[in-house]
């Protein structure tokens, strides 16, 4: 095989670019940008793209871009043909099966979309985690709280006194994260991982893990810009059971509806096989 070099530089175009009034010139959508052997590049090609322009010079810019990358992509494309020709058959074989799959995957999500019962009883649940809940351990730990991180210059002694901060109701949360509040988590009705819990605090979160996990109250800790008030509804160690409800969204749900689908497509392949071949569209020359 001979050995060839490319060096992946295409000089910018320089082209004038038409924005806003003038683009609609039809004479102007027509404009050749580019040409490459018998393949053209013109202003109207580009029509989805400079939907985002800003302003001239923003066109200008995204039209050198795209020129640029479809003369580099016409180049690849030769290039292929003369000195890798030989391999077509193999990339046409491979997009054809990409091409396949990629349908067959499109229906299928269709009829699963149309068929499948994605409802989950207690009862499957409860049956699910008698059989399991031994095997389950957490390999991280996980918490349920919310969290209201609130700037220092906004929390002067007065307004704290007047915020209860030590006794947040639902509408006094609601109230501070509307009005005073730089950021508001509430992960009370979920289970999160608690180091990415922790990550909302700081930087330096390691050093309130004991502090949070000890804590069924709300607490209060600051770092130089921020003042943060947490309250920790329940928390689970690493090596722990997993709790029940956690169980029940992560794994007994996914792991049911897997299953489901699985039943529906080999139930599908069957009953398409069978109507195929009562129909004559379809015949095995071997045995079945």
């Amino acid at each position: 095989m001979q050995f060839f070099y490319i060096i992946p530089f295409i000089p910018l175009l320089v082209i004038t670019s038409c924005y806003n009034n003038d683009y609609k010139n039809q004479d102007v959508k027509d404009k050749v940008l580019v040409k490459f052997n018998n393949k053209t590049l013109k202003l109207s090609d580009l029509s989805d793209v400079l939907i985002n322009a800003k302003n001239k010079n923003d066109s200008d810019q995204i039209i050198i871009d795209y020129c640029n990358e479809w003369a580099k992509k016409q180049i690849y494309l030769d290039l292929f043909e003369k000195y890798l020709s030989y391999k077509k058959s193999e990339v046409e074989k491979q997009v054809q099966e990409y091409r396949d799959n990629l349908l067959i995957y499109m229906y299928q999500n269709a009829y699963l979309a149309s068929k499948l019962d994605t409802n989950v009883t207690r009862e499957e649940i409860e049956e699910y985690i008698r059989n399991h809940k031994m095997d389950l351990k957490l390999e991280e730990s996980l918490i349920k709280a919310f969290l209201i991180q609130i700037p220092k210059s906004y929390l002067s002694n007065k307004l704290k006194k007047n915020l209860n901060i030590t006794d947040l109701s639902e509408k006094m949360i609601s109230e501070i994260c509307s009005k005073y509040a730089f950021k508001c988590i509430n992960h009370t009705k979920q289970w999160v991982s608690y180091n990415f819990f922790l990550s909302y605090i700081s930087n330096t979160y390691t050093d309130y893990a004991n502090i949070l996990i000890e804590s069924n109250k709300i607490i209060e800790i600051s770092d130089s810009n921020f003042v943060y008030f947490i309250k920790v509804e329940d928390f689970r160690k690493a090596g722990e059971p997993m709790p029940d409800d956690y169980i029940a969204e992560h794994i007994v749900k996914p792991y049911i509806l897997a299953e489901r689908k699985k039943k529906l497509l080999k139930n599908l392949e069957k009953t398409m096989i069978e109507n195929y071949l009562k129909n004559n569209k379809i015949e095995f020359f071997y045995k079945r």
